[in-house]
C-alpha cells in the first residue's frame, strides 16, 4: 500500500475504496461491510465517513478530500447516528493493529487516531446520554498505573468551572507509555451572552490553569472545538508517572 501521510486519505488503499463507496447503492450497508471485514485503511475511512456524517470534515484528519466533496455534503446532510458504536469499536481496532510507520510521523499517526476516536466518543456520549464507555476504559487504565486520585481531584475541579457541564478524561496514551491526558470538556455557554467570546476564552483559561495546578502542561496541540466539548491535550509532569509505570 502506498501512503504519503498519516491521514484517512493519504494512502492508495482508502483512495481506492472511495470509488466503490461513491458507487454503492446503498451506502450504510458497505460502511458496514468496511467495519466490520475491511483492511485497517479501510475500516478507518469507514469510520471517519460516518464521523463526518455526524461531526463535518476535519481536514487534519482527511488531508484532501480531492473531488469528493459534493460526496461528503451529502453524507453530513444524512448522519449515520446509527452507526456510531461501530466506528468507535473499528477506531479501537485500527489503534490496536496498525501498520508500523516510522518514527518521524508514529506520533502524528497515534495523535490522528485519538482525535477521531474522541469525536465518536463526544457522539455516543450525545446519543447515550453517558460516558460509560469512555470512564469504564479510563478506570482501568488510573487503577493499573496508580493514578485514580489524580484523575478524580481533576475532574471535581474541572466541573466547578461555571460554563462546564461535563468532563471525560482520555488516557489510552498511558499504555504506549505516552504520558498524556486528553480532556474533552462539554460545555454550556449560551450563545446569547454579549460576551460569549469572552466567557469561552475565559472558560478555556480556567481549564488549562487548573490542570497546571495538576501537574498537566499544556502541549502545543491546537485547542479545538467540537461545537460543544473543547478538546485539550495535556503533558504529565513527573507526579503522575508511578514507579511501576
Amino acid at each position: 500500500m502506498g501512503a504519503w501521510g498519516v491521514e484517512v486519505l493519504s494512502n492508495d488503499l482508502a483512495l481506492d475504496q472511495m470509488y466503490d463507496i461513491i458507487d454503492s447503492k446503498d451506502l450504510e450497508s458497505t460502511i458496514v461491510d468496511l467495519l466490520e471485514n475491511g483492511d485497517v485503511e479501510e475500516q478507518l475511512l469507514a469510520a471517519e465517513i460516518v464521523d463526518i456524517s455526524i461531526n463535518g470534515i476535519d481536514m487534519d484528519i482527511m488531508g484532501c478530500i480531492y473531488d469528493y466533496g459534493k460526496f461528503f455534503e451529502d453524507v453530513q446532510a444524512n448522519p449515520m447516528n446509527a452507526l456510531r458504536e461501530k466506528a468507535y469499536n473499528a477506531v479501537k481496532y485500527v489503534q490496536a493493529h496498525d501498520r508500523i510507520w516510522v518514527d518521524s510521523v508514529k506520533s502524528d499517526r497515534t495523535d490522528l487516531l485519538r482525535k477521531i476516536e474522541n469525536r465518536l466518543v463526544c457522539a455516543l456520549s450525545e446519543a447515550k446520554g453517558t460516558t460509560k464507555i469512555m470512564r469504564d476504559r479510563n478506570e482501568n487504565t488510573a487503577l493499573h498505573f496508580g493514578i485514580m486520585d489524580k484523575c478524580k481531584k481533576l475532574e471535581k475541579e474541572l466541573l466547578q468551572i461555571d460554563g462546564i457541564a461535563d468532563i471525560k478524561l482520555d488516557l489510552d496514551g498511558f499504555w504506549d507509555n505516552i504520558y498524556q491526558v486528553i480532556v474533552l470538556t462539554k460545555y454550556n455557554i449560551p450563545v446569547s451572552l454579549s460576551n460569549y467570546y469572552q466567557v469561552r476564552k475565559s472558560v478555556i483559561n480556567q481549564v488549562v490553569e487548573i490542570a497546571k495546578g495538576n501537574f498537566l502542561k499544556r502541549t502545543e496541540d491546537r485547542i479545538e472545538d467540537y461545537g460543544e466539548h473543547f478538546y485539550f491535550v495535556f503533558e504529565c509532569m513527573e507526579e503522575w508517572k508511578n514507579s511501576s509505570n
